[in-house]
């Protein structure tokens, strides 16, 4: 008897101290079912962008796209003018985050005097819009709509038009709207409304109807149905989509997660 209270004692306080130590290094499960989709876009060749998560969400690189040298491996060079140069994603319903959601990427570009459409959900009522904002000194802005009318926005702080690789990102955890750029979040934003649902396909790069087209490169593109924190971010960031999800893609984003952020 004494034997086997020893042992339950032994194991109740390994279990403590596992929990202390993941307590202490920051651990955060993330679970793989919390991404939509994963664009690391280093095809080189070929007119689709895949998805390399296991939601199938691949998209169709539609009009004068080219690929290049990115961040991480290869990237796509989008044009900067008007017309239908873009990556379409066919509707699907996992695409459609009421609650939360976290769209991030690596950018490239330069300004063209007017806002540049990154991503968004859109088919005149706004589920999530991320683009840069001229108006805000070409900086990234993550906004909604509420009822068709627009919008919930949310505005970082630093320039990224400067043709130079700038990370950036936008999260909605209701209520909270926030936008980033390089790890730097913007005023957290409060609105009680929530975002409109869109029909349509999810379209990167420029707007559904084509104007908007960013000029410049963008690679490593991921959507989230959660809003990841300023910490998490930074580890996007630092230790780039590749290397965060690598494993996680197979089904132990949980474990990949956890040490990196450890080790941040």
């Amino acid at each position: 008897m004494k034997t086997v209270v020893a042992r339950l004692s032994l194991v109740c306080i390994s279990l403590i101290i596992l929990g202390l130590m993941f307590s202490s290094q920051g651990y955060t499960r993330i679970d793989p079912k919390d991404i939509v989709g994963v664009w690391f876009l280093d095809e080189d060749t070929g007119k689709i962008a895949k998805d390399s998560s296991a939601n199938g969400n691949d998209g169709e690189i539609l009009g004068d796209l080219k690929w290049d040298k990115g961040k991480f491996g290869n990237a796509l060079l989008f044009p900067g003018v008007d017309g239908k140069h873009y990556i379409q994603v066919p509707e699907s319903e996992e695409q459609n985050l009421p609650d939360a959601f976290t769209i991030v990427m690596w950018l490239k570009i330069k300004s063209r005097g007017e806002n540049q459409r990154l991503f968004s959900k859109d088919d005149g009522k706004r589920n999530y819009v991320f683009e840069i904002n001229f108006g805000a000194g070409d900086t990234a802005r993550i906004a909604y709509s509420t009822g068709g009318v627009c919008c919930s926005i949310a505005d970082a702080q630093d320039k990224v038009t400067d043709d130079l690789w700038h990370h950036v990102a936008g999260t909605y955890g209701k209520p909270f709207l926030r936008a980033y750029v390089d790890g730097k979040g913007g005023k957290e934003e409060k609105f009680d409304e929530s975002p409109d649902m869109a029909g349509g396909p999810i379209i990167i790069g420029a707007r559904p109807a084509g104007t908007g087209t960013i000029l410049g490169l963008m690679d490593e593109v991921a959507l989230f149905k959660v809003a990841l924190n300023e910490d998490e971010i930074k580890i996007l960031m630092n230790k780039g989509l590749k290397t965060t999800t690598a494993v996680s893609l197979k089904g132990k984003l949980t474990i990949a997660w956890g040490k990196l952020k450890a080790e941040n």
